[in-house]
């Protein structure tokens, strides 16, 4: 059991030092840009942020947010952009020979890759949810001649 084990390490080893760390670098560096594209400028998540007040629920019962106000959106968007951009960074780095491939390095750009990975299918289930939720309907207003003509809720049992 001890020499399988051994074997299978060793076999790891020699993977990763006959070209698979360079394949990894490559392919970290090619899809970071697509994901950060698709985090940031390809959705129109900005545009709906910047057309919404965005306050807590606490301070705005009816139209406030649980979490993600706008500082929040904000500060965790440019800190998801500055992971990928720096891990971006230390690809090339690490391709141009300019830092040493280590299990460190790997370990820091497959977290960049989780996180980027975990806030994109986050923005997905988001922004699904909010184009197909069902509108709630409004309650009934009507006119009442008696009161001025102004708009008021409903008496019960009265028609709508």
């Amino acid at each position: 059991m001890r020499t399988f084990r051994r074997v299978r390490a060793d076999a790891f080893r020699v993977r990763l030092d006959q070209g698979m760390s360079d394949d990894f670098y490559v392919t970290v560096a090619t899809v970071l840009p697509v994901l950060l594209l698709a985090l940031i400028w390809d959705s129109q998540s900005l545009e709906n942020v910047r057309k919404q007040e965005r306050k807590l629920r606490k301070l705005d019962a009816v139209n406030g947010v649980l979490f993600w106000t706008k500082r929040r959106f904000r500060l965790y968007t440019l800190f998801v952009a500055t992971v990928i951009v720096i891990a971006l960074g230390l690809c090339i780095f690490e391709l141009g020979g300019a830092i040493p491939n280590g299990l460190p390095l790997r370990v820091s750009l497959m977290a960049a890759v989780v996180l980027t990975l975990a806030t994109l299918i986050t923005r997905i289930w988001v922004d699904v949810i909010a184009a197909t939720v069902e509108p709630t309907p409004a309650p009934a207003v009507v006119a009442r001649a008696d009161v001025g003509g102004g708009a008021v809720d409903p008496e019960p049992g009265s028609p709508a």
